[in-house]
């Protein structure tokens, strides 16, 4: 479960504060997938990188009661003179030691799932940035959390394989696992979502009726209003 009470977010930026949440409320149970909506600068990736523990964040509550993977991004964090093996091995060594054989079970999984065959071994910084996110989704996925966040993973490559990331996803909600995601598009309506949560006027809007979320989220992109 995550569970995100009054929370409040500012950076500042030469002595002054941005304000990006105010009050911010909302709740995803256990085995419930939820969608962020928003506009472009709106706050979505901030949001996954603060449930992610990657951002702070001024003032509020924010309760996670099961395992939760780090913030899975378009702009992955993977180092760019290492190929995407190396970065691979690195990750996840961090979490699983000196496990060899199971780190060359995920190391195999991730060369495969991500299709990026001979240039797996070729330095990152030589990818486009769909190959990293393919990479950097396929090694999310490679674990087993418990919650997965997502941003923007499901716009990667084209849609014979964001049918393959949506496949993956619908395998591991099966098993019980939660999905935040991240995505710009109010006509791509995954079956697989609980909840929409729609970020308008620095605060979040939850939808626990995904259609009335999406609906919402279309009238917001009409008149452009953040």
């Amino acid at each position: 479960m995550i569970k995100v009470s009054n929370l409040k977010k500012f950076y500042l930026v030469n002595g002054k504060k941005i304000n990006i949440f105010n009050d911010v409320n909302f709740k995803i149970n256990d085995g419930e997938t939820a969608v962020i909506l928003g506009l472009n600068g709106s706050g979505k990736s901030t949001l996954i990188r603060i449930l992610g523990g990657v951002e702070n964040f001024q003032r509020g509550k924010l309760k996670i009661t099961q395992n939760i993977s780090w913030p899975c991004a378009l702009k992955s964090g993977f180092q760019n003179q290492m190929t995407a093996r190396e970065n691979c091995i690195f990750i996840c060594q961090v979490y699983l030691g000196n496990n060899r054989q199971l780190i060359n079970k995920k190391i195999n999984f991730i060369k495969r799932f991500s299709e990026t065959g001979k240039y797996f071994d070729y330095p990152i910084h030589t990818f486009s940035s769909g190959m990293r996110a393919r990479v950097a989704f396929g090694l999310a996925m490679s674990f087993e959390f418990d919650i997965y966040l997502s941003d923007e993973s499901l716009s990667v490559g084209d849609l014979r394989f964001r049918k393959k990331c949506e496949n993956l996803i619908r395998d591991k909600i099966k098993k019980k696992c939660s999905f935040v995601l991240t995505d710009h598009s109010y006509k791509r309506k995954q079956d697989f979502i609980s909840k929409v949560l729609l970020i308008k006027n620095k605060t979040v809007l939850q939808y626990d009726d995904p259609e009335e979320g999406y609906n919402e989220y279309s009238k917001i992109l009409n008149k452009g209003d953040k």
